[in-house]
């Protein structure tokens, strides 16, 4: 079983910085979105999630985690769905970036 003191450290951790992790949501969703616009790229559309409190306590009770803070990456989720396929995510960004900064 999963140390249950780590656990609850990890999981008022999250609890504490999670608005973190929803406005970063919110930020790569507008970069995203800006992004494909630029390069004409047509989706249908974009969908993003911040795991939840509990969806992350759940996750850091397995025992395959001894730190769940530094060992539980998935915390926010972005799923683009357009009409073609096209380069990989961050290399769409690093081109939007580039394009905007000349």
């Amino acid at each position: 079983m999963a140390n249950r003191k780590k656990v609850n450290e990890a999981v008022k951790w999250y609890q504490k910085e999670r608005s973190k992790y929803i406005n970063l949501k919110a930020e790569i969703e507008k970069i995203l979105k800006e992004a494909l616009n630029e390069n004409e790229i047509i989706f249908h559309s974009i969908e993003s999630r911040v795991k939840s409190v509990n969806s992350f306590r759940e996750k850091a009770l397995r025992e395959k985690y001894d730190d769940p803070v530094t060992e539980i990456t998935d915390l926010t989720g972005m799923l683009e769905i357009a009409d073609r396929e096209f380069n990989t995510l961050s290399e769409e960004v690093e081109k939007f970036r580039q394009n905007k900064n000349n």
